[in-house]
Protein backbone atom coordinates (compact mmCIF):
# COMPACT_ATOMS: atom_id res chain seq x y z
CA UNK A 1 0.00 0.00 0.00
CA UNK A 2 1.38 3.60 -1.06
CA UNK A 3 1.49 4.87 2.68
CA UNK A 4 2.55 8.69 1.52
CA UNK A 5 3.82 10.45 -1.65
CA UNK A 6 6.40 13.36 -1.86
CA UNK A 7 6.41 15.45 -5.19
CA UNK A 8 8.53 18.23 -5.59
CA UNK A 9 8.81 20.57 -9.01
CA UNK A 10 6.20 17.87 -11.40
CA UNK A 11 3.60 20.14 -12.89
CA UNK A 12 1.83 22.21 -10.10
CA UNK A 13 3.50 20.09 -7.93
CA UNK A 14 6.07 22.65 -6.50
CA UNK A 15 6.42 20.67 -2.93
CA UNK A 16 3.58 18.55 -1.94
CA UNK A 17 3.10 16.07 0.36
CA UNK A 18 0.63 13.57 1.39
CA UNK A 19 -0.63 11.37 3.32
CA UNK A 20 -2.70 8.42 2.51
CA UNK A 21 -3.85 6.15 5.00
CA UNK A 22 -7.09 3.89 3.70
CA UNK A 23 -7.35 1.40 1.02
CA UNK A 24 -9.42 3.97 -1.03
CA UNK A 25 -9.14 7.00 -1.12
CA UNK A 26 -10.49 10.23 -3.05
CA UNK A 27 -8.76 13.57 -4.21
CA UNK A 28 -11.23 16.27 -3.75
CA UNK A 29 -10.98 19.61 -4.79
CA UNK A 30 -11.96 21.95 -7.44
CA UNK A 31 -11.31 21.66 -11.14
CA UNK A 32 -7.72 22.61 -11.72
CA UNK A 33 -6.09 22.42 -8.34
CA UNK A 34 -3.85 19.58 -9.81
CA UNK A 35 -5.67 16.76 -8.60
CA UNK A 36 -4.79 14.91 -12.51
CA UNK A 37 -0.97 15.68 -11.63
CA UNK A 38 -0.97 14.09 -8.19
CA UNK A 39 -2.06 10.63 -10.12
CA UNK A 40 0.19 11.39 -13.24
CA UNK A 41 3.68 11.66 -10.69
CA UNK A 42 2.47 8.60 -9.03
CA UNK A 43 2.02 6.94 -12.46
CA UNK A 44 5.34 8.52 -14.17
CA UNK A 45 7.49 7.25 -10.80
CA UNK A 46 5.81 3.92 -10.88
CA UNK A 47 6.61 3.52 -14.63
CA UNK A 48 10.20 5.12 -14.73
CA UNK A 49 11.67 2.53 -11.72
CA UNK A 50 10.37 -0.98 -13.82
CA UNK A 51 12.07 -0.52 -16.95
CA UNK A 52 15.66 -0.28 -17.52
CA UNK A 53 15.43 1.74 -20.78
CA UNK A 54 16.98 5.75 -20.07
CA UNK A 55 14.63 7.65 -18.03
CA UNK A 56 12.31 10.04 -19.67
CA UNK A 57 10.61 13.23 -18.53
CA UNK A 58 8.69 15.56 -21.14
CA UNK A 59 9.30 19.26 -20.82
CA UNK A 60 5.47 19.59 -19.85
CA UNK A 61 6.05 17.89 -16.78
CA UNK A 62 8.39 20.36 -14.83
CA UNK A 63 6.63 23.48 -12.70
CA UNK A 64 8.37 26.54 -14.72
CA UNK A 65 9.36 27.33 -17.97
CA UNK A 66 13.11 26.49 -17.51
CA UNK A 67 13.09 23.16 -16.24
CA UNK A 68 14.40 22.65 -12.57
CA UNK A 69 15.24 19.41 -10.82
CA UNK A 70 11.89 16.92 -10.38
CA UNK A 71 12.28 15.04 -6.64
CA UNK A 72 9.78 12.40 -5.52
CA UNK A 73 9.94 10.28 -2.29
CA UNK A 74 7.53 7.35 -1.83
CA UNK A 75 6.72 5.37 1.68
CA UNK A 76 5.21 1.79 0.39
CA UNK A 77 4.07 -1.13 2.73
CA UNK A 78 4.63 -4.22 1.64
CA UNK A 79 3.94 -7.49 3.81
CA UNK A 80 5.85 -6.43 6.93
CA UNK A 81 8.00 -3.62 5.59
CA UNK A 82 7.56 0.38 5.22
CA UNK A 83 10.16 1.22 2.47
CA UNK A 84 11.18 4.65 1.71
CA UNK A 85 12.20 5.33 -2.01
CA UNK A 86 13.48 8.41 -3.05
CA UNK A 87 14.36 9.62 -6.76
CA UNK A 88 16.03 12.67 -7.78
CA UNK A 89 16.11 13.98 -11.67
CA UNK A 90 19.16 16.33 -11.64
CA UNK A 91 19.46 19.01 -14.30
CA UNK A 92 22.71 21.37 -14.54
CA UNK A 93 21.33 24.06 -17.04
CA UNK A 94 23.61 26.42 -18.40
CA UNK A 95 23.92 29.74 -17.74
CA UNK A 96 22.57 31.44 -20.48
CA UNK A 97 19.48 28.52 -20.22
CA UNK A 98 19.71 28.16 -23.52
CA UNK A 99 17.74 24.35 -24.30
CA UNK A 100 20.35 22.79 -26.74
CA UNK A 101 23.29 23.31 -23.94
CA UNK A 102 21.14 21.49 -20.86
CA UNK A 103 23.56 18.96 -19.31
CA UNK A 104 21.78 16.20 -17.48
CA UNK A 105 24.17 14.71 -14.97
CA UNK A 106 22.12 11.69 -13.80
CA UNK A 107 20.02 10.40 -10.88
CA UNK A 108 19.81 10.56 -7.20
CA UNK A 109 18.04 7.90 -5.79
CA UNK A 110 17.87 5.91 -2.29
CA UNK A 111 15.88 2.86 -0.86
CA UNK A 112 15.50 2.03 2.79
CA UNK A 113 13.27 0.44 5.62
CA UNK A 114 11.87 2.55 7.97
CA UNK A 115 12.03 0.49 11.29
CA UNK A 116 9.41 0.65 13.77
CA UNK A 117 11.34 3.80 15.65
CA UNK A 118 11.63 5.67 12.52
CA UNK A 119 15.23 4.81 11.83
CA UNK A 120 16.71 3.53 8.21
CA UNK A 121 18.18 0.56 7.11
CA UNK A 122 19.84 1.43 3.87
CA UNK A 123 19.19 -1.23 0.91
CA UNK A 124 20.75 1.02 -1.82
CA UNK A 125 22.36 4.60 -2.72
CA UNK A 126 22.66 5.96 -6.11
CA UNK A 127 24.63 8.81 -7.29
CA UNK A 128 24.68 9.44 -10.75
CA UNK A 129 26.36 6.27 -12.69
CA UNK A 130 27.26 4.86 -9.03
CA UNK A 131 25.21 2.51 -6.91
CA UNK A 132 26.52 1.59 -3.43
CA UNK A 133 24.98 -1.35 -1.54
CA UNK A 134 24.65 -1.42 1.92
CA UNK A 135 25.92 -4.86 2.04
CA UNK A 136 28.89 -4.25 -0.71
CA UNK A 137 32.09 -3.11 -0.38
CA UNK A 138 32.82 -2.31 -3.69
CA UNK A 139 30.20 -0.01 -5.79
CA UNK A 140 27.83 -1.14 -9.15
CA UNK A 141 28.69 1.21 -11.98
CA UNK A 142 25.59 1.16 -14.22
CA UNK A 143 24.13 4.17 -16.64
CA UNK A 144 23.41 7.18 -15.38
CA UNK A 145 19.39 7.12 -16.59
CA UNK A 146 18.99 4.09 -15.69
CA UNK A 147 16.42 3.78 -12.40
CA UNK A 148 18.48 1.79 -9.85
CA UNK A 149 15.71 -0.57 -9.00
CA UNK A 150 15.68 -1.62 -12.59
CA UNK A 151 19.50 -1.90 -12.97
CA UNK A 152 19.99 -3.75 -9.71
CA UNK A 153 17.58 -6.83 -11.11
CA UNK A 154 19.66 -6.68 -14.05
CA UNK A 155 22.75 -7.17 -12.38
CA UNK A 156 22.55 -8.64 -9.13
CA UNK A 157 22.63 -12.72 -8.65
CA UNK A 158 19.25 -14.08 -7.29
CA UNK A 159 20.46 -15.10 -3.83
CA UNK A 160 21.37 -12.05 -3.27
CA UNK A 161 19.60 -10.71 -0.28
CA UNK A 162 19.20 -7.47 -1.78
CA UNK A 163 17.53 -8.61 -4.51
CA UNK A 164 14.05 -9.93 -2.75
CA UNK A 165 13.55 -5.70 -1.39
CA UNK A 166 14.30 -4.82 -4.71
CA UNK A 167 11.73 -7.47 -6.53
CA UNK A 168 9.23 -6.24 -4.03
CA UNK A 169 9.74 -2.48 -4.67
CA UNK A 170 9.66 -3.59 -9.00
CA UNK A 171 6.22 -5.88 -8.25
CA UNK A 172 4.24 -2.46 -6.58
CA UNK A 173 5.28 -0.70 -9.00
CA UNK A 174 4.59 -3.03 -11.79
CA UNK A 175 1.33 -3.42 -10.29
CA UNK A 176 0.50 0.34 -10.69
CA UNK A 177 -2.11 1.35 -13.39
CA UNK A 178 -3.02 4.43 -14.12
CA UNK A 179 -7.13 4.68 -15.90
CA UNK A 180 -8.13 8.10 -17.19
CA UNK A 181 -11.26 6.02 -18.78
CA UNK A 182 -11.68 8.76 -21.50
CA UNK A 183 -10.47 5.73 -23.86
CA UNK A 184 -14.23 3.98 -24.04
CA UNK A 185 -14.86 5.43 -27.65
CA UNK A 186 -11.73 4.26 -28.82
CA UNK A 187 -12.84 0.66 -27.91
CA UNK A 188 -12.96 -1.53 -31.50
CA UNK A 189 -15.48 -3.97 -31.37
CA UNK A 190 -13.98 -6.74 -33.57
CA UNK A 191 -10.47 -8.34 -32.69
CA UNK A 192 -8.55 -10.65 -35.03
CA UNK A 193 -7.81 -13.86 -33.92
CA UNK A 194 -3.61 -13.03 -35.27
CA UNK A 195 -3.79 -9.79 -33.36
CA UNK A 196 -5.41 -11.63 -30.00
CA UNK A 197 -3.20 -14.62 -30.01
CA UNK A 198 0.10 -12.24 -30.29
CA UNK A 199 -0.60 -10.26 -27.27
CA UNK A 200 -2.13 -13.50 -25.59
CA UNK A 201 1.19 -14.78 -25.84
CA UNK A 202 2.99 -11.87 -24.70
CA UNK A 203 0.76 -11.55 -21.83
CA UNK A 204 1.48 -15.44 -21.10
CA UNK A 205 5.17 -15.28 -21.14
CA UNK A 206 5.82 -11.59 -19.93
CA UNK A 207 3.07 -10.77 -18.29
CA UNK A 208 2.21 -7.87 -20.85
CA UNK A 209 -0.99 -5.51 -20.62
CA UNK A 210 -3.78 -4.27 -22.68
CA UNK A 211 -5.96 -1.13 -22.27
CA UNK A 212 -8.11 -3.50 -24.70
CA UNK A 213 -11.13 -4.78 -22.86
CA UNK A 214 -12.27 -7.35 -25.70
CA UNK A 215 -8.85 -8.92 -25.50
CA UNK A 216 -9.19 -8.72 -21.90
CA UNK A 217 -12.22 -10.31 -21.93
CA UNK A 218 -11.91 -12.66 -24.27
CA UNK A 219 -9.09 -13.92 -22.46
CA UNK A 220 -11.04 -14.40 -19.21
CA UNK A 221 -13.77 -16.59 -21.27
CA UNK A 222 -10.93 -18.75 -22.95
CA UNK A 223 -8.29 -18.91 -20.29
CA UNK A 224 -9.84 -18.31 -16.62
CA UNK A 225 -13.27 -19.52 -16.42
CA UNK A 226 -13.51 -18.65 -12.94
CA UNK A 227 -12.31 -15.33 -13.28
CA UNK A 228 -14.96 -14.51 -16.14
CA UNK A 229 -17.72 -15.97 -13.70
CA UNK A 230 -16.63 -13.73 -11.22
CA UNK A 231 -17.22 -10.80 -13.93
CA UNK A 232 -20.38 -12.08 -14.75
CA UNK A 233 -21.16 -12.41 -11.07
CA UNK A 234 -20.58 -8.31 -10.53
CA UNK A 235 -21.78 -6.54 -13.42
CA UNK A 236 -24.98 -9.15 -13.56
CA UNK A 237 -28.20 -9.17 -12.04
CA UNK A 238 -26.67 -10.10 -8.45
CA UNK A 239 -24.23 -7.49 -8.61
CA UNK A 240 -24.23 -4.04 -10.41
CA UNK A 241 -27.32 -5.41 -12.92
CA UNK A 242 -26.07 -3.50 -15.79
CA UNK A 243 -25.21 -6.06 -17.76
CA UNK A 244 -27.52 -10.08 -17.91
CA UNK A 245 -25.14 -11.64 -20.21
CA UNK A 246 -21.87 -11.96 -21.98
CA UNK A 247 -20.70 -13.69 -24.60
CA UNK A 248 -18.13 -13.93 -27.29
CA UNK A 249 -18.80 -14.84 -31.42
CA UNK A 250 -16.88 -14.91 -34.18
CA UNK A 251 -16.93 -14.47 -37.95
CA UNK A 252 -14.81 -16.59 -40.40
CA UNK A 253 -12.56 -14.43 -42.83
CA UNK A 254 -12.08 -17.75 -45.46
CA UNK A 255 -9.39 -17.60 -48.02
CA UNK A 256 -9.10 -13.76 -47.99
CA UNK A 257 -5.72 -12.62 -49.37
CA UNK A 258 -2.63 -14.11 -49.90
CA UNK A 259 -0.87 -16.90 -48.19
CA UNK A 260 1.65 -14.30 -46.63
CA UNK A 261 -0.78 -11.78 -45.02
CA UNK A 262 -2.08 -12.50 -41.23
CA UNK A 263 -5.40 -12.38 -42.77
CA UNK A 264 -5.27 -16.35 -43.91
CA UNK A 265 -7.72 -19.21 -43.93
CA UNK A 266 -9.34 -20.08 -41.12
CA UNK A 267 -8.97 -16.74 -39.30
CA UNK A 268 -11.56 -15.20 -37.38
CA UNK A 269 -12.88 -11.87 -36.46
CA UNK A 270 -13.89 -12.07 -32.64
CA UNK A 271 -16.92 -10.10 -31.18
CA UNK A 272 -17.71 -9.59 -27.79
CA UNK A 273 -21.48 -9.08 -27.39
CA UNK A 274 -23.77 -7.88 -24.53
CA UNK A 275 -27.21 -8.27 -23.19
CA UNK A 276 -28.58 -5.43 -21.31
CA UNK A 277 -30.46 -6.41 -18.00
CA UNK A 278 -33.96 -6.08 -17.77
CA UNK A 279 -34.58 -2.97 -16.67
CA UNK A 280 -32.08 -0.99 -19.02
CA UNK A 281 -32.96 0.27 -22.20
CA UNK A 282 -32.30 -2.54 -25.26
CA UNK A 283 -33.49 -5.53 -22.71
CA UNK A 284 -33.68 -8.44 -24.75
CA UNK A 285 -31.57 -7.16 -27.77
CA UNK A 286 -27.66 -7.96 -28.36
CA UNK A 287 -25.23 -4.95 -28.67
CA UNK A 288 -21.12 -4.70 -28.84
CA UNK A 289 -19.68 -2.57 -26.79
CA UNK A 290 -19.48 0.58 -28.78
CA UNK A 291 -23.29 0.38 -28.65
CA UNK A 292 -23.77 0.66 -24.56
CA UNK A 293 -24.14 3.61 -22.71
CA UNK A 294 -20.74 6.01 -22.13
CA UNK A 295 -21.54 5.13 -18.16
CA UNK A 296 -22.14 1.57 -18.49
CA UNK A 297 -19.23 1.44 -20.60
CA UNK A 298 -17.06 3.15 -17.99
CA UNK A 299 -18.23 0.57 -15.45
CA UNK A 300 -17.08 -2.42 -17.70
CA UNK A 301 -13.67 -0.94 -18.08
CA UNK A 302 -14.03 -0.11 -13.67
CA UNK A 303 -14.51 -3.52 -13.19
CA UNK A 304 -12.68 -5.57 -15.90
CA UNK A 305 -9.57 -3.54 -14.99
CA UNK A 306 -9.75 -4.34 -11.24
CA UNK A 307 -10.17 -7.90 -11.82
CA UNK A 308 -7.99 -8.86 -14.82
CA UNK A 309 -5.28 -6.77 -14.16
CA UNK A 310 -4.78 -7.34 -10.72
CA UNK A 311 -3.43 -4.18 -9.84
CA UNK A 312 -1.39 -3.16 -6.76
CA UNK A 313 -2.60 0.10 -6.72
CA UNK A 314 -5.36 2.14 -9.19
CA UNK A 315 -5.17 5.59 -9.87
CA UNK A 316 -8.91 6.56 -11.53
CA UNK A 317 -9.61 9.94 -13.00
CA UNK A 318 -12.98 10.81 -12.26
CA UNK A 319 -14.76 7.67 -11.89
CA UNK A 320 -18.18 9.04 -11.54
CA UNK A 321 -18.55 10.89 -15.09
CA UNK A 322 -21.69 9.44 -16.33
CA UNK A 323 -22.46 7.11 -14.05
CA UNK A 324 -25.68 7.29 -12.07
CA UNK A 325 -25.35 7.64 -8.35
CA UNK A 326 -26.82 4.39 -7.28
CA UNK A 327 -24.49 2.45 -9.64
CA UNK A 328 -22.13 4.59 -7.83
CA UNK A 329 -23.21 3.16 -4.62
CA UNK A 330 -22.68 0.10 -5.89
CA UNK A 331 -19.06 0.94 -7.41
CA UNK A 332 -17.61 2.20 -4.27
CA UNK A 333 -18.66 -0.54 -2.44
CA UNK A 334 -17.15 -3.07 -4.74
CA UNK A 335 -13.25 -1.50 -4.84
CA UNK A 336 -14.03 -1.16 -0.98
CA UNK A 337 -14.19 -5.39 -1.40
CA UNK A 338 -11.59 -6.03 -3.53
CA UNK A 339 -9.77 -3.41 -0.86
CA UNK A 340 -7.39 -6.18 -0.11
CA UNK A 341 -5.99 -6.63 -3.38
CA UNK A 342 -5.84 -3.05 -4.28
CA UNK A 343 -5.48 0.02 -3.51
CA UNK A 344 -7.23 2.35 -5.32
CA UNK A 345 -6.95 6.39 -5.49
CA UNK A 346 -9.27 8.15 -7.48
CA UNK A 347 -9.82 12.30 -8.28
CA UNK A 348 -13.60 13.61 -7.93
CA UNK A 349 -15.16 16.90 -7.82
CA UNK A 350 -18.99 14.80 -7.12
CA UNK A 351 -21.18 15.49 -4.25
CA UNK A 352 -22.32 11.96 -4.71
CA UNK A 353 -19.10 10.22 -4.50
CA UNK A 354 -17.98 12.35 -1.55
CA UNK A 355 -21.56 11.08 0.20
CA UNK A 356 -20.92 7.60 -0.55
CA UNK A 357 -17.31 8.31 1.90
CA UNK A 358 -15.82 8.00 4.50
CA UNK A 359 -14.40 11.10 6.58
CA UNK A 360 -11.14 9.13 6.64
CA UNK A 361 -11.03 8.46 2.93
CA UNK A 362 -11.21 11.96 1.98
CA UNK A 363 -8.03 14.01 1.04
CA UNK A 364 -8.93 17.75 -0.20
CA UNK A 365 -6.44 18.87 -2.90
CA UNK A 366 -6.20 23.47 -3.03
CA UNK A 367 -3.43 25.63 -4.97
CA UNK A 368 -2.55 28.25 -2.65
CA UNK A 369 -0.67 30.90 -4.87
CA UNK A 370 -0.53 27.84 -7.52
CA UNK A 371 0.76 25.47 -5.74
CA UNK A 372 -0.87 21.67 -5.47
CA UNK A 373 -1.89 20.52 -1.82
CA UNK A 374 -3.27 17.90 -0.40
CA UNK A 375 -4.50 16.49 2.90
CA UNK A 376 -6.28 14.58 4.77
CA UNK A 377 -8.86 15.78 7.10
CA UNK A 378 -7.35 16.28 10.89
CA UNK A 379 -8.51 14.15 13.78
CA UNK A 380 -10.90 17.04 15.43
CA UNK A 381 -12.43 17.18 11.77
CA UNK A 382 -12.93 13.91 11.28
CA UNK A 383 -14.66 13.91 14.56
CA UNK A 384 -17.13 16.82 13.75
CA UNK A 385 -17.71 15.29 10.32
CA UNK A 386 -19.39 12.56 12.01
CA UNK A 387 -21.02 14.51 14.28
CA UNK A 388 -22.29 16.70 11.25
CA UNK A 389 -23.44 13.38 9.42
CA UNK A 390 -25.29 11.97 12.19
CA UNK A 391 -27.24 15.17 12.95
CA UNK A 392 -27.13 17.57 10.30
CA UNK A 393 -26.18 17.10 6.32
CA UNK A 394 -24.05 15.48 3.98
CA UNK A 395 -20.11 15.08 3.70
CA UNK A 396 -19.82 16.79 0.86
CA UNK A 397 -22.14 19.56 2.56
CA UNK A 398 -19.77 19.28 5.69
CA UNK A 399 -16.45 19.65 3.22
CA UNK A 400 -17.90 22.75 1.15
CA UNK A 401 -16.58 25.47 3.35
CA UNK A 402 -12.81 23.21 3.79
CA UNK A 403 -12.45 23.42 -0.03
CA UNK A 404 -12.33 27.10 -0.16
CA UNK A 405 -10.18 27.82 2.60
Amino acid sequence: MLKSVEIKKFRSCRSTKIEFGTSVGALSGRNGVGKSNILKAIDWVSRSVITAETLRIGLNDYTAQVPEDIEFGMKIKIDEYNYLYRILVRLNLSKDRNPSQYEFPGLVESLAIEGEDGAEQKIFDRNGETITLAVRKDPIRTPQWTPAPAALKSLLANDDPELEHINRLITFFNGTRYYTLDDTDKETDLILEYTYNEWKLRHQTAGDPTTSIAMRLIYMLDEDRELFEEFQHIIGPAGLDVIEHMGKSHINLGDVGGSNDPVVFGSKLFNIYFKPSKHMGGAGGVFPFSALSVGTRRVIQIVVSMLFDKRSLMLIEHPEDSIHPGLLRKLIDLLRTYSSQSQTIFTTHSPEVLDLLEPEEILLVTAPEGSTQARKLEPDEIGLAKEFLKNEGTLSEFLEPLDNL
